[in-house]
């Protein structure tokens, strides 16, 4: 309750594709890499060392990126007020969401917030961070206390990405996928746009919510279960990300997007970069569909009533609404998820920490051995988890994506795969590539 509504009745024929294409390569990684992923933590257990330099490219140029806000509400000036100087522009990091978040023994999580100096062009300072367990601010003059509240920050981010941020790029769309096969014929134009874009994921999302094996069951045996408490009520993070929490600014409640974010981030630029040609190509091949056809009328009710925010029957027929609602999907589950994947698994695991065992600072707290703040099943959990689950294993590109398209479309299709060759080479160029183009999923595959 208060998540995304779930497609749960999915068809065999995409859960045998499913167990075919993906289930038995989550098999085959699990009995290989489970050795090697706890050998490695023996080794070498715990964190290493995390510089302020390494901090704010973490938090500024990563998919961690999509957490910067640009607006501080009432709480954050309360906190970080003393810390800012006038004339001077600041963002926040809001990690509130893991407040509460019940902890296996010996393990710690505290919610935090990390106050950025927007020096602008996307260049960030930390300035200070406040750790809600410590009821105090930590800034780099506070020496170790300020190493271990670093690492409480990257923590709270990881946690939040993964179990609020990145699920709002799955779930929502869930909806719009069954819909989509369900409420429009199939010689429709709709329908062999948006049909590529929906292969295998209804059976991936079930898997995650439902399965007895997801990696947030209550199986904590299980060699990638690496949260740092039960699975099941970490959900409430899944909750948090839909449902908005109350009088903080950084967690609205869901809205169906009309486009991307305001560009806080290089990571912002590139995938709003790619939004452009999705929308181009889309308008593309709906120019010649009546906006008041029946079909898409049906199609845009029927998701209005599960999808907050998406355009009903009327608003659907207005301005560029079905155009850009079409966009920010196939954008959405192909790029953006694709890309949240691939440079989230590019992470330094002993960085980005999942667990913590030192709890959190205070202002006299020192610094215990890096190779004790987690231990090797920390480590081999986190290796596990990133080997299976969080980096891109793309079965199906979106380069190489069928519509069943007519003459005129599919020149609109070869259209589009040059525009994004010549954008994927000028990021290259611009070293601000975040993902090979090769490797971008044409739909929601892992």
């Amino acid at each position: 309750m208060g998540q995304a509504p779930a497609v749960v009745h999915v068809p065999t024929s995409e859960n045998v594709a499913f167990f075919k294409k993906i289930g038995l390569r989550y098999l085959g990684q699990a009995i290989a890499y489970t050795p090697v992923a706890f050998l490695k933590g023996l080794i070498k257990p715990g964190v290493e060392p995390v510089t302020d330099s390494e901090f704010i490219s973490i938090l500024s140029e990563t998919i961690i990126a999509k957490l910067i806000k640009d607006t501080l509400d009432k709480k954050d000036l309360e906190v970080f007020q003393p810390y800012m100087k006038k004339n001077s522009r600041y963002c926040i990091v809001d990690m509130e969401a893991v407040k509460g978040i019940e902890t296996f023994p010996g393990q710690y999580v505290s919610a935090s917030k990390t106050l950025l100096l927007d020096k602008g062009n996307f260049q960030y300072e930390a300035v200070a961070i406040s750790v809600y367990a410590s009821r105090e601010v930590f800034t780099p003059e506070n020496g170790d206390a300020w190493k271990l509240a670093k690492y409480y920050a990257l923590q709270g981010a990881a946690l939040v990405t993964t179990l609020l941020e990145h699920p709002l790029v799955h779930f929502p769309y869930d909806a719009i996928n069954a819909i989509t096969k369900t409420a429009i014929p199939k010689e429709h134009i709709l329908f062999r746009l948006l049909y590529p874009h929906t292969y295998l994921t209804l059976p991936l999302e079930n898997a995650v919510l439902e399965g007895k094996n997801s990696i947030i069951s209550d199986r904590t045996w299980l060699p990638y279960t690496l949260y740092p408490g039960p699975g099941p009520q970490l959900k409430e993070l899944l909750v948090k990300g839909y449902m908005g929490i109350k009088n903080n600014d950084s967690y609205p409640p869901y809205s169906y997007p009309r486009g991307p974010r305001k560009a806080l981030s290089t990571y912002d630029e590139y995938l709003s970069g790619y939004f452009d040609e999705v929308y181009k190509f889309v308008e593309e091949i709906l120019k010649d569909l009546d906006r008041n056809d029946y079909y898409v009328k049906i199609w845009a009710r029927y998701i209005s009533q599960q999808v907050n925010g998406f355009p009903d029957q009327s608003e659907i027929t207005k301005d560029d609404n079905l155009v850009r609602a079409v966009s920010v999907y196939i954008w959405t589950v192909s790029v953006n998820h694709s890309v949240d994947h691939y440079n989230y698994g590019t992470l330094n695991l002993r960085k980005v920490p999942m667990r913590l065992r030192q709890p959190p600072p205070s202002k006299k707290t020192k610094l215990w051995n890096l190779r004790k703040v987690n231990n090797w099943i920390d480590y081999g959990k986190y290796y596990m988890a990133n080997k299976m689950f969080y980096q891109s294993l793309t079965v199906a590109p979106l380069m190489q994506s069928e519509y069943n398209f007519n003459e005129r479309e599919e020149k609109a299709l070869l259209s589009f795969r040059r525009c994004l060759t010549e954008l994927d080479e000028k990021f290259t160029k611009e070293n601000k590539n975040y993902m090979p183009l090769s490797k971008i999923g044409v739909s929601i595959q892992f």
